[in-house]
């Protein structure tokens, strides 16, 4: 474990120098707060703060600066005196005892040697409490100071006053100049809000907010050794956004991140122990988050958490079975703890999120069912932010070993080999993890972990003759990691689909061609040749050795039909497959020849009379494309519905993006909002395959639909703005070629 975690816990326990030099953040609020304090003299009457924030804002550090400002503060050290509380006052359980723990924290400076024992010699007189704070205010006025409590969780020691207490401290604070606080809270105060209780609207309330994206990289500028610094620059220097991501998702709560800082830097795989251990870094501080809140709350977290997205406060009502008028009233103290970010909407029924979004995948991955693949998906995302082809390997390798040393639960085991597997591997390293992870799990487990890439394939080929195989190049397919392998698999299964299909269609139309170009019906025999290219599969097939024998093998009716018309090959449909069609890791020329492709002008209706014939739905796809272009939306739709039955969504999800942003650029809207809300294409579950398209329709819909764009978690916010700024781009080039960048 680093040392960068000493401490992280208990702020106070870190060595006077090395808390001073990590100290970098909330350098404005801590010089607020002593100008504050030093503004007002001993005979002033002294202004009493509460800090607010949850845990790991930083309110323990922030207090520890404080009292060490002003015990160094030459000016006001001989009549002001800062005293620094324990973080948790256990043993204080009535305001005498915080007399006490005053007193004893005294003891070691001039002129307060005896005070304990003063106070020890009245605890048996009938008004203890009242003794107990005169002899303590007498000892202030000999000496002529003024103490200054930090009382960090201060919110637990006013819970525990008995309400006479509580008026006799206010009364006490009201009227005294000898004692001021400032305390910090995870929680707002009710009494605060209640006109009936004894500190309404008494304390100064200061909110703690999340680091912003500065103060995130100054305070990570200040952790660790000084080869962590010089990774950490060059962090910066290639990968800024990295930081940002990291800062958004933890809403720059500072140990949070200090928690993360190995895994944010880890180059060389050292720290893959450290990623298997995050949930429980994070455990302490947000379980102690929850247990902090009462059993209604956890009730409305619990929902929350689980639904991701925000929600009202109706859908919260149902999710938890509580009345909607508690779950407003527990949303007000949930919001004012800052666990709970309210968003309002242009109506009574606001929406809400849990404010810090690691917190709330934390939730999900920790309080998930055995084998929810929705746990593993946030697990993927975060390694899909972090980790590199090589990264990856390395941090499979790491979880290779563990699973051979017995080091993992179960369940951790099959999340981590499900979030590296989605991450992307090559084929090699995935086989491996799902063979080890598959014989260390057992029962319903075991049947969780699905066969690999190599396992499929095999299984696949061996119901192919030998002379066909191998079916698929693996050598070609070792080279492919991530989304490449995954493509090619879809690839592979799509193929196999339509071979079926076509084999017969094909050997039909060749003997007719042939037939006819015996009788010397050339025109003929290439009329029915344009229906077999029609459907040709070589185009497809070239990845697949195997496939491509099936596609040639066996019919010597079709070599001789092939010699026969060589030289009218020309036909556009096969060039035009092909320049449409990304090949392996050819997608920036694949896209180039798109652009070549579509908008050529001497192409474009060549183009279009092929697509409008082809049965494929990938390819009514690309007709729809350019029909959206050319602003001819009716026939778009239609290819549209005529190709999504037949097409896998996933494999071809890029075409799709392409498709939904031409969409929203032409402001065709209305058609949009149906693929995504309309129960006719619920079965494609378009909203959650594009989620970012989805609030980016919402966004251009404007103030109809503002009250569900603010459903939207923050992380999406960037990736939203880059497919807005995309749509406006291509809605300006319209009338020429546009960039058909990969859309986010």
């Amino acid at each position: 474990m680093s040392e960068t975690l000493g401490g992280v816990y208990n702020p106070q326990a870190i060595p006077e120098a090395e808390f001073l030099a990590r100290y970098s953040v909330r350098l404005d609020l801590t010089d607020k707060l002593l100008r504050t304090i030093l503004s007002n003299g001993l005979e002033d009457e002294p202004e009493h703060a509460i800090v607010q924030g949850q845990r790991g804002q930083g309110k323990t550090s922030l207090l520890r600066r404080i009292q060490i400002a002003l015990r160094d503060n030459r000016e006001t050290r001989d009549w002001l005196i800062p005293l620094l509380f324990r973080e948790e006052l256990y043993g204080v359980t009535s305001l005498c005892r915080l007399w006490e723990e005053a007193a004893s924290l005294l003891r070691d400076r001039p002129g307060f040697e005896r005070l304990p024992d003063a106070i020890e010699a009245v605890w048996e007189t009938p008004h203890y409490e009242k003794d107990c704070y005169l002899i303590l205010d007498r000892a202030l006025a000999d000496q002529g100071m003024r103490l200054v409590l930090l009382i960090d969780n201060i919110g637990d020691l006013f819970g525990k006053l008995k309400r006479p207490e509580q008026q006799r401290l206010r009364e006490i604070l009201h009227t005294t100049k000898r004692i001021q606080i400032l305390g910090a809270s995870t929680v707002m105060l009710e009494q605060h809000y209640d006109h009936s209780a004894p500190f309404y609207q008494f304390f100064r309330e200061i909110n703690l907010p999340g680091l912003s994206q500065g103060e995130a990289l100054t305070l990570l500028r200040h952790l660790g050794t000084p080869d962590q610094q010089t990774r950490l620059e060059e962090v910066i220097a290639r990968t800024p956004g990295r930081i940002e991501t990291l800062r958004r998702l933890t809403a720059g709560v500072p140990r949070t991140l200090v928690l993360l800082f190995d895994i944010l830097l880890d180059q060389n795989g050292n720290a893959f122990r450290d990623l298997e251990l995050l949930l429980d870094r994070v455990t302490p501080l947000y379980k102690h988050r929850m247990d902090d809140l009462p059993a209604q709350q956890q009730a409305i977290v619990d929902a929350v958490a689980l639904g991701w997205d925000a929600l009202s406060a109706g859908e919260i009502a149902r999710a938890t079975r509580l009345p909607s008028k508690q779950i407003a009233a527990q949303l007000r103290q949930l919001e004012r703890a800052n666990v709970i970010h309210r968003e309002p909407t242009s109506t009574k029924n606001n929406l809400y999120r849990l404010t810090e979004r690691f917190f709330n995948i934390w939730y999900l991955m920790r309080h998930g069912r055995p084998g929810d693949r929705r746990r593993a998906l946030w697990l993927v995302r975060f390694l899909e932010i972090w980790c590199s082809p090589d990264d990856l390997r390395e941090r499979a390798l790491g979880h290779l070993t563990m699973l051979r040393d017995a080091l993992l639960a179960p369940d951790h085991a099959w999340l981590m080999t499900e979030a590296l597997r989605g991450a992307g591997l090559d084929l090699e390293t995935e086989d491996r993890l799902v063979k080890a992870t598959r014989e260390y799990l057992a029962g319903d487990l075991r049947d969780q972990v699905e066969s690999s890439v190599a396992e499929t394939i095999d299984g696949i080929e061996a119901r192919f003759p030998d002379e066909w195989r191998p079916i698929v190049d693996r050598e070609s397919l070792s080279r492919m990691t991530g989304r490449d392998l995954r493509d090619f698999v879809a690839r592979f299964f799509s193929v196999l689909t339509e071979l079926k299909e076509f084999q017969e269609r094909r050997i039909e139309l060749t003997r007719r061609s042939l037939n006819q170009s015996k009788l010397g019906d050339y025109e003929g025999a290439l009329a029915t040749f344009g229906d077999i290219e029609k459907i040709n599969m070589s185009a497809k097939c070239h990845q697949f050795p195997g496939l491509a024998h099936m596609v040639s093998d066996g019919s010597a009716e079709i070599d001789e039909i092939r010699e026969l018309i060589s030289l009218t090959r020309a036909l556009k449909e096969e060039l035009w497959i092909a320049r449409w069609e990304p090949e392996g890791d050819s997608t920036v020329a694949a896209e180039s020849g798109v652009r070549s492709w579509l908008f050529h002008a001497q192409g474009l209706e060549g183009a279009l009379s092929v697509l409008r014939q082809t049965p494929r739905p990938e390819l009514k796809l690309r007709l729809a494309a350019i029909l959206v272009w050319t602003q001819q939306f009716a026939e778009a739709f239609e290819a549209i519905e005529l190709g999504l039955p037949n097409l896998n969504v996933d494999a071809d999800a890029y075409g799709l993006s392409v498709l939904l942003t031409l969409l929203l650029a032409a402001e065709q809207t209305a058609y949009v909002r149906r693929l995504f809300e309309d129960e006719a294409f619920a079965a494609y579950r378009f909203k959650d395959r594009f989620k970012p398209h989805y609030f980016a329709l919402l966004a251009q819909l404007g103030a109809s639909r503002a009250d569900d764009f603010k459903r939207m978690g923050p992380e999406l916010a960037q990736t939203v703005d880059e497919i807005r700024a995309k749509v406006v781009e291509w809605r300006k080039s319209m009338d020429g070629s546009p960039d058909l960048s990969r859309p986010t």
